[in-house]
């Protein structure tokens, strides 16, 4: 509950901060002097030895951002393979479902965002295409995050509520509900993702000329109030509502765990066979401890571009802060896979069974058996010839 406080205690601390005078009255122009280039910025804040480590630390994020792009969109395929084959799919499994969709697209978006920000300049055809994608991969992979977050929500309230109030969640809240709740999570990201490509585009003679992606907002991007509702948005669905509502119910689901666990102690076996927890409760709780840990740097560096108007952009402390919450939070589009094979029972038994099969239809389990059975009915054979060879 500390956790939830001090969340508070920011969001109540922002509000203030962002009717400032000072700050409100900052242009956009000014916030696009340090995120319109997005991986290039200004370097006047750094030494020549700190951009040497900054170049090297951006091919490193690059390494890196393809890495967990590929596990990802694997490991998220896999997901998707696997459980709509449970017999019978929950309330849980949707979420699950549809956070492994938006942790697909974004491994899928990140990797091209990476190479385009780093391979524009092969040729004019590919710096043309990077120029027209670049923003609009921003505002998917934006969209992308905001709904894995809401779906994660969605996951740890379900989890606790059914765990706290079991009758009336069956009687309340249904499979079907559940679906269209991720539908309009869904239309809801998309439109606020949306506003990316809508308030910045990518120049494409300045871009040419200085082999970068420079960027410009748009007549809708220098509307003031339009960054302040974009800003606000994002960082409310994305980090916000998502860290307190989890907070919340993962703190009375680990207290309530804790409180079964000590009841369970004091009961006889039969007693405890009879005493059925919620299904994906361990998975929830993992996925939710995992989800802090990658999203709250994101969140402070957003926080502190719409407090301080991304003025402290620029110096190389602040620039690996932004390269390493990248890649924590594109982690977090990774574990996913790894929290079901290590907590869930049913889908480790079912990838196991995805993976018998598919060795069975290759033909490799069926001539292997044809040599063990050869070798069982012509086993007097080869003892005979050993003997003789022996002799």
């Amino acid at each position: 509950m500390k956790a939830c406080v001090c969340l508070c205690i920011l969001i109540v601390s922002y509000q203030f901060h962002i009717a400032r005078p000072d700050v409100s009255e900052a242009t956009t122009e000014t916030m696009m002097q340090t995120i319109a280039t997005t991986t290039k910025h200004p370097y006047s804040k750094m030494s020549s030895a700190e951009m040497l480590k900054y170049h090297a630390l951006v091919k490193a994020e690059f390494v890196v951002i393809q890495v967990l792009s590929f596990i990802s969109v694997f490991g998220n395929a896999v997901i998707l393979a696997v459980i709509p084959r449970y017999a019978n799919i929950g309330v849980p499994d949707v979420y699950m479902i549809a956070m492994a969709v938006s942790d697909f697209c974004i491994g899928v978006i990140s990797s091209w965002k990476s190479l385009t920000e780093r391979y524009n300049q092969l040729s004019e055809t590919m710096f043309t295409v990077s120029a027209y994608t670049y923003w609009s991969t921003i505002g998917l992979d934006a969209a992308a995050s905001i709904s894995a977050s809401l779906f994660a929500m969605a996951l740890s309230v379900d989890r606790c509520l059914a765990l706290k109030f079991p009758l009336r969640h069956a009687q309340l809240w249904s499979v079907r509900k559940s679906k269209v709740f991720v539908a309009i999570v869904g239309l809801i990201s998309l439109v606020v993702g949306i506003n990316y490509p809508l308030r910045f585009s990518v120049s494409l003679v300045n871009g040419a000329s200085s082999g970068s992606l420079v960027s410009y907002p748009t007549a809708l991007g220098e509307n003031q109030v339009m960054t302040i509702v974009s800003n606000y948005a994002e960082f409310l669905l994305r980090f916000a509502i998502p860290l307190l509502l989890m907070t919340v119910t993962n703190t009375w689901t680990l207290a309530a765990i804790w409180r079964s666990d000590r009841f369970r102690k004091k009961i006889d076996n039969s007693a405890k066979s009879a005493l059925k927890a919620p299904r994906c409760l361990g998975i929830t709780v993992g996925l939710v401890v995992i989800f802090f840990v990658t999203q709250l740097l994101r969140a402070a560096l957003l926080m502190d571009g719409m407090i301080f108007s991304y003025q402290h952009r620029g110096t190389f402390a602040m620039e690996s802060a932004f390269a390493f919450g990248d890649i924590f939070t594109k982690t977090n589009s990774v574990v996913n896979f790894f929290v079901y094979m290590a907590i869930g029972r049913e889908f480790r038994r079912k990838v196991f069974q995805m993976v018998r099969m598919d060795y069975l239809k290759s033909g490799t389990w069926k001539s292997s058996s044809k040599f063990s059975s050869f070798l069982k009915q012509n086993n007097e054979a080869f003892v005979y010839i050993y003997m003789q060879m022996k002799q």
